[in-house]
């Protein structure tokens, strides 16, 4: 017969050895993976960031190439290159090259044939022949499967005489859009030590490049743009920059922000794990009451909300005043998460420039509307409006002006669609939408004729417009006077056409007007087939 501290000694060695193992299984298996993965994200998202700068500036050079290519005088020269001498002493000088840190500026016109190419020397600031800087034009490497004459527009990566560089292409035309492409213009920009540095400031990388050299096996390394972490975690790796065809043009040497190392024990979980397994038993039943316990209940009610995808606080109070304080945090963090997410989508669902909804925010309110109608089959309204002539506001009085003048008619339209029937929002541009239910179609066109006359009484100056001295309003109205389910099979896209189409209408009639459609089912029997 074994005595009492036998049994106890031996319960306990048991225990030990059990939460020994289930601690480092745990570590193994879930902990330690998990740190992994933490840190994988987080280079991954370097790596998207080092990506997104180098967007960005490309971004810049190609609204630079932009502005020029869509100047007057860029289409009069493409036109007129014999006679365009002005034109090139005037603009491709040593301080264009040195302000946008250009390499090469090349012309070529609506054949893809070079018109005038001229190069830069960034070290020695000055002029060089182009070939210094192109070994070879790139046409083919440009304009491969597209159109002579077309709308081009793209940015991308090349090799040069001097070093691996961006490029921004963009297509000729006059100041206000409207002639055909008479040509091309293309900025070549070198990759410097300082945009290096930029990068570098901002992702915190370390970022080393050099040319992709034929000796190194490239086939095995992967490209920049790659949304994928193949390595693995890794203090150091490479990336290859390619051009546009797809070939390698540079190899970066990058090191991460040294975030933590993962490792598989730490100081902290070898205490952890000896406080474990030399707890008295006693203190065993204890924990299990007072801590173990609860704690599971709280792990259930995590699982709870995982499965069903919420976030709701710990209704549960703590015995222990530490985990206490833990579930009142963890419960002050599901409420800032709750208000940023309503902020969140507040902000998804709104014009910045108006401040009332935007197309996102239209095309989920009109589609739960529509439904809503033919439930109850309540009259639908669906209304286009668009402001006449607005480009040539901007264009005569500025876009800061343009933004005041649809600033005031979002506050218009706010005021106008109060009522929880009705709704209004900004398509895009000068262009908004209204949806009201309930409205007889003699009613709802009353209204929009209202709302027209509103936005011509807000007597916005417009020079440049042809049917008034004021901004001005052309709107398409669909009215659809008892919906029921017989109308399923009409979409709200069809609904948004229509209501275009009649836009059309009253831009076609002289604008400043309104053209309506009203729909009904022995009308129009054809839509519903």
């Amino acid at each position: 017969m074994r005595s009492i501290r036998s049994y106890f000694l031996q319960y306990l060695l048991v225990c030990m050895l059990l939460f020994t193992a289930a601690f480092l299984t745990y570590r193994l298996v879930v902990e330690y993976p998990r740190e992994v993965a933490t840190i994988e994200l987080h280079q991954l998202r370097e790596l998207t960031s080092l990506q997104e700068g180098l967007r960005l500036n490309q971004h810049h050079l190609s609204n630079v190439v932009r502005d020029w290519a869509h100047w007057d005088d860029t289409y009069e020269y493409i036109l007129n290159p014999d006679g365009g001498d002005a034109y090139i002493r005037a603009n491709l000088i040593s301080g264009t090259f040195d302000t946008f840190e250009l390499v090469a500026i090349l012309l070529f016109d609506h054949e893809f044939q070079l018109v005038y190419g001229q190069g830069y020397d960034q070290r020695r600031e000055m002029l060089v022949p182009l070939t210094s800087v192109l070994a070879e034009l790139p046409q083919d490497l440009l304009f491969q499967g597209y159109e002579a004459g077309e709308a081009l527009d793209r940015v991308g990566w090349l090799a040069t005489q001097q070093g691996a560089a961006g490029f921004a292409l963009d297509y000729i035309t006059d100041s206000m859009d409207e002639a055909e492409p008479a040509g091309y213009l293309m900025f070549i920009q070198l990759i410097t030590d300082e945009q290096i540095r930029g990068l570098e400031a901002v992702t915190r990388l370390q970022i080393k490049m050099q040319p992709a050299l034929t000796t190194i096996r490239l086939s095995d390394i992967e490209p920049l743009h790659s949304d994928r972490l193949v390595e693995g975690y890794q203090k150091q790796r490479l990336r290859v920059l390619q051009d546009v065809s797809g070939r390698p043009l540079l190899l970066m040497e990058i090191t991460h922000d040294p975030l933590f190392d993962p490792v598989m024990l730490r100081t902290g979980d070898v205490l952890m794990l000896l406080g474990i397994v030399l707890t008295p038993l006693l203190l065993f039943f204890i924990a299990d009451r007072l801590l173990l316990k609860p704690l599971k209940l709280h792990v259930e009610h995590i699982e709870t909300m995982v499965s069903k995808e919420t976030m709701e606080e710990f209704p549960v109070a703590m015995p222990i005043w530490e985990l206490e304080q833990f579930r009142l945090a963890f419960n002050r963090s599901v409420h800032l998460v709750d208000m940023q997410y309503k902020r969140l989508l507040y902000l998804s669902q709104t014009d910045s420039l108006t401040g009332i909804p935007n197309r996102r925010a239209f095309d989920e309110y009109a589609e739960s509307a529509w439904r809503r109608a033919r439930r109850v089959e309540k009259p639908f309204m669906l209304a286009i409006i668009d402001l006449d002539y607005f480009k040539a506001y901007n264009d005569s009085l500025g876009h800061n002006q343009g933004d005041q003048a649809l600033r005031k008619l979002g506050e218009l339209l706010h005021g106008f669609t109060r009522r929880a029937s009705e709704f209004s929002a900004r398509l895009g541009g000068e262009e908004f939408v209204i949806v009201i239910n309930g409205l007889s179609a003699e009613v709802a066109t009353e209204r929009m004729e209202a709302l027209r006359q509103a936005i011509e009484g807000l007597q916005l100056e417009h020079p440049d417009s042809k049917v008034s001295p004021v901004v001005t309003a052309s709107i398409g109205l669909v009215c659809v006077e008892k919906p029921s389910q017989a109308y399923r099979t009409v979409k709200l896209s069809f609904l948004l056409e229509m209501a275009d189409q009649e836009l059309y209408k009253a831009k076609a009639q002289g604008r400043n007007r309104i053209c309506a459609r009203h729909l009904s089912l022995s009308a129009d029997y054809s839509l519903l087939k």
